[in-house]
């Protein structure tokens, strides 16, 4: 759903995190821009509470690794968020995640019409999603805690 020549409101936010990559232990800070497209007669202020408590406590600071990788056992016992994903993390299918998460968990108030993503590591290339894109349609489609209403990351 795009946000052109609809009402819509914007919360842009910022959050470092940990990327695993193979072997490979990467810091990274992000830009985040949500758009979100009101309901009629809904109070918007309790979806965007929860928008903004799920990104400054679960994906702030967190590591973020795939779900398949090596380390990931050894990552259960310290006490940093882990936010696992189907495939090794990388700026545009992380849009994609939190796109299809932030839909789920604010979807009784409002509608996540675009989220725009960039990040340090990824040379500030802005990643914008407006809709699940084929690309990734198939992965995220089977049931995770992207598509649950609640604060999970794993």
């Amino acid at each position: 759903m795009s946000i052109d020549n609809k009402d819509f409101f914007v919360w842009p936010t910022t959050f470092s995190c940990v990327l695993v990559l193979g072997d490979l232990i990467l810091p990274s800070d992000y830009n985040l821009t949500i758009g979100m497209i009101p309901h009629p007669g809904e109070s918007t202020a309790i979806g965007l509470r929860k928008i903004k408590e799920f990104i400054t406590k679960f994906v702030q600071n967190s590591i973020l690794i795939g779900e398949e990788n090596q380390f990931l056992p050894q990552l259960g016992k310290i006490r940093s968020n882990t936010v696992q994903l189907p495939q090794d993390p990388s700026d545009y299918f992380l849009a994609a995640v939190l796109f299809q998460k932030l839909n789920a968990i604010s979807s009784d108030y409002f509608t996540i019409g675009q989220i725009t993503i960039d990040s340090s590591i990824g040379d500030r290339v802005k990643y914008q999603i407006n809709d699940i894109n084929d690309v990734y349609s198939e992965v995220l489609e089977q049931k995770g805690w992207w598509s649950q209403d609640n604060v999970n990351t794993n």
